[in-house]
């Protein structure tokens, strides 16, 4: 299913979980065709969109928002929220965004952007559309250990471990790859075995990779956490 499928001016299949390490760009994309612009101009704002984005996001931030979203719309006959990285929410805002999934109003259009759901609340996914991105085939198949690193990390098996995934962490590039590929196979999946432990780590050190730290360090950071008892 296409995802701007999903969506029509004036309408958006609601509440929308998406699941795509390019989430921000195509929420964007989205929110233009359901404000019907057609402009290929970077930036847009409307004054019925609330953009939120989850890694600066605080619970009074939030609950300001929920109260904005409750307003009349200004010009259009619905309003939209928007949350990226909605996955660095805290538990107390996931909470706190929960009780208004549990009461929507017909004139709601509420989109939240992941690069993994794992950490997202069940009661919030359950009460959301998922939508996976399909990963492009070419970008798979160049990882061509994918499968092979998933399968040692759900057995635990680490000296396997470090030898398949070397030459992917000499780059933050290919780095970057290796870790939005394997968050997309385990989501998929459902976590298996190691994989509830370890995703989680791994989403955060994805989330350090821009910054001057060692991909090797990151991963066997990530790694040591999710094996501590």
């Amino acid at each position: 299913m296409d995802l701007l499928s999903l969506v029509k001016p004036g309408f958006a299949a609601s509440p929308l979980l998406l699941e795509s390490e390019q989430s921000p760009v195509l929420i964007e994309k989205m929110a233009k065709k359901i404000f019907d612009r057609t402009e290929d101009s970077k930036s847009f704002a409307h004054p019925d969109w609330i953009q939120l984005d989850g890694d600066k996001l605080k619970l009074e931030n939030l609950r300001e928002s929920l109260i904005e979203l409750r307003r009349r719309p200004f010009e259009k006959s619905f309003r939209l929220l928007t949350i990226e990285n909605f996955e660095a929410c805290n538990i107390q805002i996931q909470n706190a965004l929960l009780k208004t999934l549990e009461e929507p109003l017909a004139h709601w259009i509420i989109l939240l952007g992941v690069i993994s759901s794992h950490g997202i609340l069940s009661t919030i996914r359950s009460r959301c559309l998922v939508y996976h991105e399909p990963r492009q085939a070419n970008t798979l198949s160049e990882l061509s250990n994918l499968s092979f690193i998933f399968e040692a990390i759900h057995e635990r098996d680490e000296l396997r471990i470090h030898e398949l995934t070397d030459a992917y962490l000499k780059n933050r590039d290919e780095t970057r790859k290796l870790l939005v590929a394997l968050l997309t196979k385990a989501s998929q999946l459902g976590y298996p075995g190691h994989w509830s432990e370890f995703a989680p780590q791994l989403l955060e050190s994805l989330k350090f990779l821009d910054r001057n730290i060692n991909p090797r360090s990151l991963w066997d950071q990530a790694w040591t956490r999710s094996m501590a008892p």
